[in-house]
């Protein structure tokens, strides 16, 4: 019977460390994913459309990815779990609040948990977060033990968490120049230098050319391509070519489908991301001897405008 009890006890104590620990490891990876596709996170949050300041979106998404890998660690190693776990629930009923609004409202398809790394539905997301909320109070309830590391080792890990997540923003993305770009705003039309890292294929720098950045899974961008076509079938107008970040199986299930009018050329995503910038997709960009004469988002431009701004 003892033996029995103390068994008992055992798992008692260990399953609400495991379930924390499950929660800490999606919450570290779903922290490093974004600090290194910040840019795609920016948009994301954008996306959802509850926070509008361009500066707040960028702190908020740089502040979130320091918390979660913070918080993740803290819950792998059953740091102060009587802060870090409540914590972690607490920051679970936000994302639960936030994906039920986007599922609700149909502001976005991809909740932006993990970037490019998953894919998530809002309504999918939603329900997960519920799940990992309810597991995070079981080991609320029943975790209570704290139990010291030699040499602060727990305090340096969370730390060296910390420094990730507040560095890994800026050295591997371009975390600064989008600070930059939205308290300075963006530069003005004419003056912005068009630049395609390792683009063998044409030399934009010379003459003018129309550039359609689109991505292959975007529902506008499919609904926008009859008017794509009318431009660039248009014989009076630059050359036209589009570029996206998708996978060359996805480029070519797109031109199965559609089948465009224009070339479509696969780019790095920190270039495709910098093109965007604030925009929406479908973003056409008329260039003229490599510089940025002018832009139009998420509708393609009559040809009309076109020619004007092509004058």
């Amino acid at each position: 019977m003892a033996t029995e009890n103390i068994h008992s006890n055992r798992i008692k104590s260990w399953v609400p460390i495991i379930l924390s620990s499950i929660v800490g490891l999606i919450l570290l990876a779903s922290g490093l994913q974004k600090a290194f596709e910040i840019d795609l996170f920016i948009h994301q949050m954008r996306d959802y459309q509850i926070i509008t300041n361009p500066l707040l979106i960028i702190f908020s998404a740089w502040g979130l990815i320091v918390f979660e890998c913070c918080l993740g660690t803290a819950l792998i190693i059953n740091f102060h779990p009587k802060i870090a776990v409540p914590a972690a629930g607490l920051l679970f009923l936000i994302f639960i609040g936030a994906t039920g609004y986007a599922w609700v409202t149909g502001v976005t398809d991809d909740c932006g948990c993990f970037g490019s790394w998953i894919k998530r539905t809002p309504k999918e997301a939603m329900l997960e977060d519920i799940v990992l909320f309810a597991a995070l109070m079981v080991a609320w309830k029943f975790n209570r033990s704290f139990r010291k590391w030699p040499f602060f080792m727990k305090e340096i890990l969370t730390v060296m968490a910390f420094l990730a997540g507040f560095s890994l923003p800026i050295t591997a993305g371009p975390l600064l120049d989008r600070i930059n770009t939205a308290i300075a705003g963006p530069v003005k039309e004419g003056l912005e230098p068009f630049v395609l890292k390792d683009f063998p294929h044409k030399d934009l720098s010379i003459g003018r050319h129309i550039i359609i950045l689109l991505a292959t899974n975007c529902p506008h961008c499919k609904e926008e391509m009859d008017n794509l076509n009318k431009i660039a079938e248009d014989k009076t107008l630059p050359d036209v070519i589009s570029v996206c970040m998708n996978s060359q199986k996805e480029i070519e299930d797109f031109i199965f489908d559609f089948d465009p009018a224009f070339k479509i050329y696969q780019i790095a995503s920190d270039d495709y991301w910098r093109l965007l910038g604030d925009g929406k997709i479908p973003r056409t960009i008329l260039i003229n001897d490599g510089v940025i004469v002018k832009k139009w988002d998420f509708a393609a431009p009559d040809t009309e405008d076109l020619k004007a701004a092509s004058k």
